[in-house]
């Protein structure tokens, strides 16, 4: 499929600029086929493959561990 230019993903440094310029995110995950998201504060760690954050204890996102993927959206000003 032809995607064009201005559709091409960004870089990886890129990205990685990004997520550290803006480090909140949004985390979106399924819980028993109900979407759940979650602005999550996250830093890039181990060699910038592996985003670390903390979220409250009360959130149910701290009390369960997602064993499906999750969505995490970075976005700029």
């Amino acid at each position: 499929m032809y995607v064009p230019e201005r559709h091409q993903p960004p870089s990886r440094e890129a990205m990685i600029e990004l997520i550290r310029s803006y480090p909140l995110a949004t985390v979106v995950r399924n819980i028993a086929g109900e979407l759940v998201a979650d602005h999550v504060p996250l830093v890039l760690a181990n060699n910038e493959t592996v985003l670390r954050g903390h979220v409250a204890i009360n959130n149910s996102l701290s009390q369960e561990q997602p064993t499906d993927p999750v969505l995490v959206v970075f976005t700029g000003p």
